[in-house]
């Protein structure tokens, strides 16, 4: 049974690598890589071409769904089509790392089905606007519309997958289900990891995400151009996806010479960001995993990261950077790296070592399992 290759379906959302989208790529990969047969679904929607054609190099069926109609009838019709599509394909077992509607497409085909839990994020209206009577208001039942799709992911397949601990318990607090963590990777195959010499007399920060306001980035700006007004030799990069246009054009009215934004960065300029940073950092409220964090350690850069979600699980506290409370700890933790260039050049080989425990190889490896376990259940 264990050397007997699986036909495997994996639906996305997207077929792109940028943020959230690139754990089904690389878990697709991983699993293909290992022998077994992968058909990769996902919407034919902001499709990367360089994605889609490394898919298929690697022997990856890819299945682009068409979206028609007016927008969320769209969705009905693509869940439909994906529905038949995996009727046809004969898969043993699909994974999903999806949209609710094509959760509930898949579990009607009666094929064992594994979900992926990445987190629940609520307030999703006031993230972006003052708090007001109708915004609460509003908010609640936006709330309960996210609860209930969220519940469809968790619940509704056969078995479902956290991507962190933090996620395990909240997958439990929120549903009252039972979950199994399988981190996520990092070092991409796309990302040349081969670390550089970084030669500079100041002391490079860089945050990478979506561009939206849970991610602080404000609030990291505001700590950067404190320590600039006491004269520290300091930079900050921000690198990421606009998803709100009117954050992006507010982080772009805080750029200067010393705090730089760049908008959707390939995979190249991503490494050269890395490869030229000392220190990496975040504020992101909604932490339930965070590639970056990871993906920097591969180049040997140490994190300091506010104490939010998975952070202790993703950053040993004064071995591989630092967890902290309040922007006055986060302040200290950089100063203290600024001004001891031989601890922060430690931390980052510690981070690089520890970062070895999270690669889509042994993340793929054991998704094969739960796969397995789930097959021979079903006998």
């Amino acid at each position: 049974m264990n050397d007997k290759k699986m036909n495997i379906a994996i639906v996305s959302y997207v077929c792109a690598r940028n943020s959230g989208s690139r754990a089904p790529v690389e878990i697709a990969r991983a699993l293909a890589k290992r022998g077994h047969q992968i058909y990769f679904f996902a919407l034919d929607y902001l499709t990367d071409p360089e994605t889609f054609t490394d898919l298929k190099a690697a022997s990856i069926k890819v299945q682009l769904i068409k979206k028609k109609g007016i927008p969320y009838f769209s969705l009905i019709f693509a869940a439909t089509q994906l529905f038949h599509n995996l009727r046809k394909g004969k898969h043993e077992i699909i994974l999903l790392h999806t949209i609710p509607e094509f959760v509930i497409a898949a579990r009607l085909t009666g094929i064992p089905s594994i979900s992926s839990y990445y987190g629940t994020q609520f307030n999703a209206i006031s993230e972006h606007v003052s708090k007001t009577l109708f915004v609460i208001i509003a908010d609640k039942i936006l709330n309960a519309i996210i609860f209930i799709r969220s519940w469809i992911i968790v619940r509704l397949p056969n078995r479902c997958i956290s991507i962190s601990d933090y996620a395990k318990h909240e997958a439990h607090t929120l549903f009252g289900v039972k979950t199994k963590t399988i981190y996520l990777g990092s070092n991409p195959n796309t990302l040349n990891t081969q670390t550089s010499s970084k030669q500079s007399t100041e002391l490079r920060l860089l945050s990478i995400s979506r561009l939206t306001p849970y991610k602080n980035f404000t609030l990291l700006i505001n700590i950067v151009r404190e320590l600039i007004r006491q004269k520290k030799p300091i930079t900050l990069t921000i690198a990421g996806t606009p998803i709100v246009p009117a954050y992006k054009e507010k982080l772009a009215t805080l750029t200067n010479k010393h705090i730089h934004l760049i908008l959707t960065p390939s995979d190249n300029r991503l490494a050269s960001l890395y490869k030229k940073s000392d220190v990496y950092i975040t504020a992101d409220r909604y932490l339930f995993f965070g590639l970056p964090i990871l993906e920097a350690a591969w180049f040997g850069i140490p994190s300091i990261v506010f104490d939010f979600g998975a952070a202790h699980e993703l950053v040993q506290h004064g071995k591989t950077g630092y967890v902290v409370k309040n922007s006055q700890e986060m302040k200290k933790y950089i100063m203290k790296l600024a001004d001891d260039s031989r601890l922060c050049k430690k931390l980052g080989s510690n981070a690089q070592v520890f970062a070895k425990k999270f690669t889509w190889d042994i993340c793929g490896r054991r998704w094969e399992n739960v796969c397995r376990k789930m097959l021979k259940q079903n006998q």
